[in-house]
């Protein structure tokens, strides 16, 4: 038998137990350094005596900063601040849509709790407290600078801002296109600024360059030829430093928070949406999120777990040490800045767009760890670790989760609504004149309850709408009109392709056109008030006033208020139009008390007022509208005939002054010489009239009339 050879063992080389010490004590070394580093961080600590800056970014993707990645982004004011703060790199919105998302900031709730669902048909409750009316009764000066009529004071946001400036068309009418640019709200910021008295301040900077339409001016146009939503980020960020240095400049800085915050994001077709407001996913509803307190803050800290915007609230009352209501709903991030452990707990997410856009329904979801489910007629249920862009929907693979997470989704919809308060609001008629063409018109139905289509059967449908609005906006007219008949198949029941197409009809010539478009949608849609009223608006333009005034009063027997404003102007409008002077007024009368903010209302009110000799009334009208528009040519007129007659000689003569340095002409020195006269200025009365006479048409009645008083006064 042969033999069997044994394996030597090799021996351990002795170089490893030399290795196994040095080893333990290089890791020993690192957990040191990491320890000694973490602690070389500035720690989080309150500021009582801080002031406050937050900064809200319109339709600001989280993705589309420097500071989170994106090779592309010229953002360097917005990754300053990052890089001096903290940054949340997983914050979300818990609705893709403007008003409700910041009525979440401004008061710690969610939408189902504040009740704001969507843009324009809301407003934040007064009972609602909000982080301004807090701050302001600690003794804060309180000031907002928006930019977009979609946060207009009208929508309850105003509370507690001691100014509000929602100053988007110079005094003219308002409507959903009214906004002004970066440019703009910095310019009103630094006004304000100029007049801070050295107290405590909060104020909110409103940004809304980056919303749709993308236009950016130059450079940022030609600079982001392809990317212009960068193009307007680029644009936004440039105002942000400049308000930065200058809080900086004034030596303010060193003591203001700051806080940076989207209010939704956007998206540019990864689910079939372009835009935002229909859907829930995260390019919808990740934001960014920065807290900046250089010597209160950590630098560069980077915040793993979610947040919420209902967290702003929370965080600065904490940081200002300021008691935080028991109401509010989101949680102060100041621990976690601190790194002290905070729990994982769930988000909550909805949009009731497509509910009232078209009767779908609604959406609503919750993130619970890197799971979220979206509760729908067609549930969805992502992994966004797995699979950040959601395309993977596993209700079915994970069945048994996907109930589970619609449990806790239903739970923590009634935590939040708990406290509910009631904030519906109709729109005015100046809101509802141009709020298609941004994709906003909603009839606000009230949808009966029962099966309803899944938003996602309906999204190709209204994506081929905002097309066709935004062709129409554009002056495109024939491609407008392929694009919204091919929106009314496939979404019939939506009565904006049938308004803005009539519109497009009317100013092609074809207004008989738009009018049996118009008529063939009532036939669809019989109960529909925007159908109606839009029929009454086009029947006027095309001289048909006697059926247009039948469909206005009935309207206003209905008593809808989102249309009283735009129903009673109208039906003013056809009265003075037959020299119904009382019921014009009357009815104009009735649109201000809907829309107080409309100068042309006023306007209109005041010069029938004036018409009718009642003089005072109109005067009344004529001051608040010279508050706003102190140099209007026509008022200074208005006004100074105005005070004549009141018997007010010394203000009427200084009018009558201002008058005709601004626009002089024949009829006002006429009626300057005729107050002079009244006056006893006879020398000054003849130089005024002379001067009427050069002007006026010899053979004219006023003229023989202005010849006669020229004598009177010389022969005295």
């Amino acid at each position: 038998m042969a033999k069997v050879q044994k394996k030597s063992i090799p021996k351990k080389p002795r170089w490893r137990h030399l290795v196994l010490p040095f080893l333990l004590a290089g890791i020993a070394l690192v957990i040191v350094f990491f320890a000694y580093s973490h602690r070389g961080r500035q720690a989080a600590t309150a500021n009582p005596g801080s002031n406050v800056l937050l900064i809200t970014l319109d339709t600001t993707r989280a993705d589309h900063l420097g500071c989170a990645g994106r090779a592309a982004a010229r953002t360097p004011n917005l990754d300053r601040l990052a890089a001096s703060g903290v940054r949340c790199e997983a914050a979300y919105s818990p609705v893709p849509m403007t008003l409700p998302a910041h009525c979440t900031i401004l008061s710690g709730l969610y939408p189902p709790a504040h009740q704001v669902r969507n843009n324009g048909s809301y407003f934040l409750p007064p009972a609602v407290t909000t982080l301004a009316e807090i701050l302001e009764r600690r003794g804060y000066r309180t000031a907002a600078v928006v930019s977009s009529f979609v946060l207009d004071s009208r929508f309850g946001l105003d509370q507690g801002f001691a100014a509000y400036d929602d100053d988007f068309a110079a005094g003219g009418a308002k409507t959903y296109e009214s906004q002004r640019d970066a440019a703009a709200v910095f310019a009103a910021f630094s006004g304000w600024l100029a007049g801070h008295d050295g107290g405590k301040f909060f104020s909110w900077v409103h940004f809304f360059d980056p919303h749709a339409p993308y236009d950016p001016p130059e450079p940022y146009r030609s600079a982001f030829a392809d990317a212009p939503y960068d193009g307007e980020i680029a644009f936004m960020d440039h105002y942000v430093g400049e308000i930065v240095a200058l809080l900086e400049k004034k030596q303010l800085l060193k003591n203001t928070l700051v806080v940076i915050a989207g209010d939704h994001g956007e998206a540019f077709g990864e689910h079939g949406e372009r835009g935002h407001q229909v859907f829930c996913y995260d390019e919808n509803l990740r934001v960014p999120l920065i807290f900046s307190a250089p010597g209160s803050l950590p630098a560069g800290l980077r915040l793993e777990q979610k947040a919420c915007l209902a967290d702003i609230l929370p965080t600065i009352l904490e940081y200002l040490r300021e008691p935080v209501p028991p109401s509010v709903q989101g949680r102060s991030l100041l621990p976690a800045m601190q790194d002290k452990k905070m729990p994982e707990r769930d988000l909550y997410l909805e949009s009731f767009f497509a509910r009232e856009a078209f009767h779908c329904a609604p959406i609503r979801g919750i993130v619970r760890g890197h799971f979220k489910y979206l509760d729908l007629p067609r549930p969805e249920l992502y992994d966004l670790l797995a699979d950040p862009g959601e395309r993977r929907n596993l209700v079915s693979a994970r069945a048994a989760l996907g109930r589970e997470l619609k449990t806790g989704l239903h739970a923590l919809a009634r935590r939040l609504e708990t406290g509910a308060m009631e904030s519906s609001r109709r729109l005015t008629s100046a809101e509802r004149d141009t709020l298609a063409s941004l994709g906003y018109i909603t009839s606000a139905p009230t949808v009966q309850d029962g099966a309803l289509a899944d938003p996602k059967d309906k999204i190709a449908g209204w994506d081929v709408f905002t097309k066709g609005a935004q062709q129409a906006s554009a002056g495109q007219a024939a491609a407008a009109e392929a694009s919204l008949l091919r929106a009314i198949e496939l979404i019939p029941d939506y009565p904006g392709s049938y308004t803005i197409l009539a519109n497009v009809y009317y100013k092609n010539g074809q207004g008989d056109k738009g009018l049996d478009l118009l008529g063939t949608a009532l036939a669809r849609l019989p109960a529909d008030p925007t159908l109606k009223i839009e029929y009454a608006d086009l029947l006027i333009r095309m001289d048909r006033s006697d059926q247009a005034l039948a469909l206005l009063q009935e309207l206003a027997a209905i008593g809808l208020v989102d249309k009283k404003a735009r129903v009673h102007s109208r039906m003013a409008g056809i009265y003075e139009a037959r020299g119904d002077i009382p019921r014009a007024i009357a009815h104009y009368r009735q649109a201000l008390e809907s829309e107080p903010e409309n100068d042309e209302y006023s306007r209109k009110l005041a010069y029938l007022l004036h018409r009718s000799n009642r003089f005072a009334e109109a005067m009344t009208i004529y001051q608040a509208l010279e508050r706003k528009q102190p140099e209007d040519a026509q008022l200074v007129r208005d006004m100074a005939i105005a005070y004549a007659q009141l018997n007010d000689l010394e203000r009427a003569r200084s009018y009558f002054t201002k008058a005709l340095r601004q626009s002089p002409d024949a009829n006002l020195y006429f009626n300057f010489a005729l107050l002079q006269a009244r006056r006893g200025a006879t020398a000054e009365a003849a130089a005024l009239m002379e001067k009427f006479l050069s002007l006026a048409p010899a053979g004219s009645a006023q003229a023989g009339a202005g010849r006669r008083y020229l004598a009177a006064w010389r022969d005295r």
